[in-house]
């Protein structure tokens, strides 16, 4: 046992420390409703034709969700694997800036960028480790000041990564509203924690299974991927994230009798699209649990959390997936802070 008895795992501690991550990162880059980032970082930005983000893994989840923070900016936010970057360094012309996202800033995939990147273009490194590898040859680092994370499976370190962008772009736009917007996520949060029970029901039904699919659509596609990748993490469970107007090009096929599809819905937009998918996967036979937000529930929805911006929503959605992931390694009588075959950073 952990912290005094309180918490069995690494991992479910660290689930249950974002909201407090959050409240710290706004603490450290806001104060009085005004922003602390450097001058230059932000002028840098400003000045920019193009900005690509690189990540690995989780962080390359956080940073597909970010990039929608940064939509009406003047430069263009391109979201790219660091790995496949490494080998394939394609750029614009003009002012380029660079951000990696690294929890341990010691990511070997990163590392390799770093030679592809042009002397003079700024490099800003998102990083819970200030003093790696990564930070020291950055011009900027954000220190995402989450703590250590000692479970493989990545948590409060993804709320942390995503917090520090959504405030990123609100700092380039001027939007103060995302302060206050972030410390409602923050208690939404603790919303979250104290229902926690059900989830481990839910996974009950989930360790009975081989596959699992999971739909999103517009800002859920990336969360779609990150929840895939937890359950995969944990679990060992076969699972696919797929964009949900793709559903009909080919994977309805896998749908069987019993199979789970875990459908995210955040967007007013998608709900149509979705709602269709849920009817669909029902009518094969598959078990379709809608994840979506309290302001467009449905009756028989499986899972909600409270209504907040729409591209917030990951905030609390990720989480009620990553209690999803830590019971699922339970129930199935699994470690969850040491998954076979991973470690905490990847360096080789």
């Amino acid at each position: 046992m952990l912290e005094n008895n309180k918490y069995s795992h690494h991992m479910i501690r660290e689930i249950e420390e974002s909201p407090s991550v959050i409240r710290h990162i706004v603490e450290k880059y806001t104060k009085k409703y005004k922003f602390k980032f450097n001058k230059k970082l932000i002028n840098a930005l400003n000045d920019a034709e193009n900005v690509y983000i690189l990540g690995c893994g989780t962080s390359y989840h956080s940073a597909l969700a970010g990039k929608r923070f940064f939509y009406n900016l003047r430069a263009h936010y391109k979201v790219r694997v660091a790995s496949e970057w490494a080998l394939n360094p394609y750029a614009h012309s003009g002012k380029t800036v660079y951000i990696m996202i690294s929890q341990s800033g010691e990511t070997a995939d990163l590392i390799r960028c770093l030679d592809n990147i042009k002397p003079k273009s700024p490099l800003i490194v998102i990083t819970n480790s200030p003093n790696s590898t990564l930070a020291k040859r950055a011009h900027y680092v954000l220190d995402l000041c989450a703590g250590e994370e000692k479970a493989i499976a990545s948590t409060k370190v993804y709320f942390a990564q995503v917090t520090v962008l959504a405030l990123l772009a609100a700092s380039l736009k001027n939007d103060v509203s995302t302060i206050d917007e972030l410390l409602e996520i923050a208690d939404k949060q603790e919303e979250i924690i104290r229902q926690k029970d059900q989830y481990r029901e839910l996974a009950k039904y989930f360790s009975k299974v081989t596959d699992t699919y999971i739909l999103g659509r517009g800002v859920d596609y990336p969360i779609a991927l990150e929840a895939s990748l937890k359950l995969k993490e944990t679990s060992y469970i076969h699972s696919e994230a797929f964009y949900g107007g793709e559903f009909k090009h080919g994977p309805i096929s896998l749908i069987v009798k019993n199979v789970p599809t875990i459908l995210f819905l955040s967007e007013k937009i998608s709900e149509e699209s979705v709602r269709r998918n849920q009817e669909e996967i029902k009518e094969l036979g598959g078990h379709a649990f809608v994840l979506t937000s309290k302001n467009l529930e449905k009756e028989d929805d499986d899972l909600v959390v409270p209504e907040c911006r729409e591209d917030l929503s990951l905030l609390l959605k990720v989480m009620v997936v990553q209690y999803l992931a830590y019971y699922l390694a339970l129930e199935k009588g699994l470690n969850p802070d040491e998954p076979r075959n991973l470690s905490k950073a990847v360096t080789i």
